[in-house]
């Protein structure tokens, strides 16, 4: 059964002396959470940690029979290493699914902000374009996780596959 609520309340907006955290930069934690809500409020099984050859992969969204893979997520922080991206990159690649997207959080734990880095050096250093390189932000953002969701379910679809009702 579907449970319908705010995918967002409860995430975000950390507000630390010296440094609120802008709207929609997330920890690792609370990203997780956003892509899992979203799956599960569309109808899909959000599956973490999902073991494939050489390591597990964050965050998969599956139909409701887990028959295939509809999206997968790896989350790292912006200043993601060089051999984080390549390991990401080899385990995505297992994956039938079009829709792989590398997230990048900008928000520590502690809720300081992350050392530098963005789309663009990841982009650059995975050099893989079946992958997707966004910020949390572009998820937060109305329409963002959304969107992905819907790209997901129309994927869904096309392969017969069943969501929960």
């Amino acid at each position: 059964m579907r449970v319908n609520w705010p995918i967002r309340d409860g995430l975000g907006g950390y507000d630390r002396p010296n440094w609120p955290a802008p709207a929609g930069h997330l920890t690792l934690h609370d990203l997780g959470s956003l892509i899992r809500r979203a799956g599960h409020q569309l109808g899909m099984s959000s599956l973490s940690e999902h073991k494939v050859a050489g390591g597990k992969i964050d965050w998969v969204w599956f139909g409701h029979d887990f028959s295939a893979p509809l999206a997968a997520f790896e989350i790292e922080g912006r200043d993601v290493a060089k051999g984080s991206l390549a390991a990401d990159s080899a385990k995505m690649a297992q994956l039938t699914t079009p829709l792989k997207f590398v997230v990048l959080f900008q928000t520590e734990h502690d809720w300081t902000p992350k050392g530098a880095g963005n789309v663009a050096r990841a982009v650059g250093i995975l050099q893989n374009p079946t992958i997707t390189v966004l910020l949390d932000q572009h998820l937060w953002a109305p329409g963002g996780i959304e969107g992905i969701g819907a790209q997901a379910v129309a994927y869904a679809q096309t392969l017969r596959v069943p969501l929960r009702p």
